[in-house]
Parts: C-alpha cells; sequence; structure tokens
C-alpha cells in the first residue's frame, strides 16, 4: 500500500499534509505521492512526483491527492493543468479554497497515469492556465449504483445488532436528490469526469427497525471513470 510523503520548500514554509481514511469504490495499491514545491519556472507552480512501491507495472492508475498553492500561484479565473514527463494529461480540479484576492489556495486534484512502472517515479508538473469551459459530464451517483458495489457495518450494542448499508444511503440520497457540496446527510466532495465522491452517513438500524440516537456511520464514497 502507498504512503504520502511531503517535503516542504523555503518557497512554500506554511504548506501541510492531510490525509485522509477513505471507503474507495475502486483501490489501487502500490501508489504514492511526494510532494514538493519548486520555484516557478514559466507558468509551473508545483512539480509533484508519483512514485509506484508496487513492484509490477500498472496501466491507468488513477492518482488523488490534495495540494496547496501560494498567494497568486492560480489567480482568479485561472485553473491548473498538468503534464507527466513533459506529456499533458488530463487533470480534474476540485477547489475548496481561495486565497483573500481569489486564487486558489487548496484543491483535491485527479489525473489518470497511463503507464506507471514497477518501483518507478514519475514527475507532474503543474501550471496554472486559463479556465476554459467545462466539458465532460461528472460520474454520477446512478453510475455507481448502477454496479454491485456495497459496503456495510455491522455493530453489537448492550447485545443487540446493528448495521449500516452504504448503497441505501446512496439510494436514499439520489433518490431525494439532496447530495450537495457540505449538504448535512450527502456531501459531495469530488465531483468530475475522473473521480465523483459523497460522503453519506445515516443512523445504525436494528433487525426491528429501531435506530441509535447516539450513533451515525459516515461512508466516503469515490467512484473513479473506467473501473466499473
Amino acid at each position: 500500500m502507498g504512503t504520502i510523503q511531503e517535503s516542504v520548500s523555503s518557497l512554500h514554509p506554511y504548506r501541510h499534509r492531510q490525509t485522509f481514511k477513505k471507503l474507495l469504490a475502486t483501490f489501487y495499491a502500490g501508489c504514492a505521492l511526494l510532494f514538493g514545491a519548486v520555484s516557478a519556472q514559466a507558468a509551473t507552480v508545483v512539480t509533484d512526483t508519483v512514485v509506484s512501491r508496487s513492484a509490477q507495472a500498472q496501466r491507468n492508475v488513477p492518482v488523488t491527492f490534495g495540494q496547496v498553492f501560494k498567494s497568486g500561484d492560480v489567480p482568479r479565473n485561472a485553473t491548473v493543468t498538468a503534464s507527466l514527463n513533459g506529456q499533458p494529461v488530463t487533470l480534474q480540479v476540485d477547489a475548496k479554497a481561495t486565497h483573500p484576492d481569489g486564487s486558489l489556495r487548496h484543491a483535491v486534484l485527479t489525473m489518470i497515469v497511463p503507464a506507471l512502472g514497477a518501483n518507478s517515479r514519475v514527475p507532474v508538473m503543474l501550471t496554472a492556465e486559463p479556465s476554459l469551459p467545462g466539458g465532460s459530464r461528472p460520474i454520477t451517483i446512478s453510475q455507481v449504483l448502477a454496479t454491485s458495489y456495497n459496503a456495510w457495518v455491522s455493530l453489537n450494542i448492550a447485545g443487540k445488532a446493528y448495521t449500516a448499508n452504504a448503497r441505501a444511503l446512496l439510494q436514499a440520497a439520489n433518490s431525494s436528490s439532496t447530495c450537495a457540496s457540505w449538504s448535512e446527510r450527502c456531501n459531495l466532495w469530488l465531483s468530475g469526469p475522473l473521480a465523483s465522491e459523497w460522503v453519506v452517513n445515516g443512523a445504525v438500524t436494528a433487525a426491528d427497525g429501531t435506530t441509535n440516537p447516539n450513533l451515525r456511520v459516515y461512508f466516503a464514497v469515490r467512484a473513479y471513470a473506467g473501473t466499473a
């Protein structure tokens, strides 16, 4: 399983790392990211490295990671683009926070690495470019529900069995159209053609239909394009 490490340059003394434990619709092992900001050259604002810790070569590997930017690196009305080994690659940018001047401060980035050799390192150059109109439609909950995906939790509390089911929560959110950014019941965390993620939650329920008022279960479900 890959790990995430971060090295901080003098240009970004405040950069930090956040690690999220996720329940993924699709899981890829053996992939890690080493983050290190470098001096801006041309339009390049950050250079990251995708590191494979797998003993086997992989193809079409989904990679998602959080990235911070200093003020002004990615101005208002601009976006982030990426290249791998100098070749452009489609990048999904889910903006999460901005600086007071409107420039991008934090985003979750997703790309599909076409080929990742065994125990290899692939440089990822991130640049700021003018924003373009949206293209492909995002992955939807309906597409996830069209697969056999499911996850569940079973608990024994004071001798009584309770369960929670991710698929049922996704179905309920989809039927009621309640998924939105920062929604209480279904938080749309990522939304794009490469990856979408929903954080759904609900009470645990016993076989007799009663719920435990003191406990809710959260499922973070991420779906990548082409991995059904």
